[in-house]
């Protein structure tokens, strides 16, 4: 059984290593989106920092959409965009995110009938990785691992 694991984390590794996998911008990646009116190089700082590997060899794989449609949106009208059936969750980057040091960024249940909460950047991957691929819903994020509306991430499980 341990041979299983040790095989699972590094097929699960040599799939975020970026080296071995380019990036690619695919619909089937979950949404980051841009709701902050913010200058472009700060923008593009966060994404940066999204798309670095982690020490563990994680990272969050998101498709960034950062066109001026959904500027000063809400989180009805991210839900409207996007297809519940079609994503696990949404990501969205507000003031916030680029004024607090943590980077908080919003995570967002496409249904609307979990409450939404914060995730720190570096811990991103984390809710990424498993929601969208069914490993851990979004719901048991919410309800076990949340508090005060901020995921508490590794550092304090």
């Amino acid at each position: 059984m341990r041979q299983l694991g040790i095989a699972l984390t590094l097929i699960a590794l040599t799939a975020c290593n970026p080296t071995a996998h380019p990036v690619i911008d695919t619909p089937d990646e979950t949404p980051l989106i841009l709701i902050a009116n913010v200058p472009e190089q700060s923008w593009n700082d966060l994404k940066s920092e999204t798309q670095r590997v982690n020490k563990d060899g994680f990272r969050a794989h998101v498709r960034f959409a950062d066109g001026r449609k959904f500027l000063g949106a809400d989180e009805t009208r991210l839900r409207e965009a996007f297809d519940p059936e079609a994503v696990s969750v949404i990501f969205a980057a507000d003031l916030l995110t680029f004024q607090h040091p943590n980077r908080p960024v919003i995570a967002i249940d496409p249904g609307g009938e979990i409450p939404s909460f914060r995730v720190r950047l570096r811990d991103l991957w984390i809710i990424e990785n498993n929601v969208s691929i069914g490993n851990v819903l979004f719901e048991e994020f919410a309800e076990g691992q949340v508090v005060d509306g901020w995921f508490v991430g590794m550092d304090e499980m």
